[in-house]
């Protein structure tokens, strides 16, 4: 899971899986994690379908497996709070995601 010999100084969160910059990011987390910084990905869909094969999948040449990637497993590897849910805006006096 996450590291916790060092003390958060950055949180970095991630609104929504989609597969072009937060995948790539929670790959980049697992091979290395920053010191001090916190991963949160929020994102309402866990299982996140790969762009490229959706015309694939709807003329049925490829399963629902094949094509959607699973946010559960790549955020445990990068350390990442997952968290099943949508954003719906900032709080930019508290520095929170609502």
């Amino acid at each position: 899971m996450m590291n916790t010999s060092h003390p958060v100084e950055h949180d970095l969160v991630l609104v929504g899986g989609g597969h072009s910059h937060h995948v790539e990011l929670l790959r980049q987390f697992a091979m290395h994690r920053p010191e001090g910084v916190r991963l949160t990905l929020i994102s309402r869909d866990i299982e996140m379908p790969y762009s490229r094969m959706l015309s694939g999948y709807l003329a049925e040449h490829y399963t629902f497996e094949d094509c959607h990637v699973d946010l559960a497993p790549l955020a445990l590897a990068a350390g990442a709070r997952l968290y099943q849910s949508r954003a719906v805006g900032l709080d930019l006096l508290t520095g929170r995601v609502l």
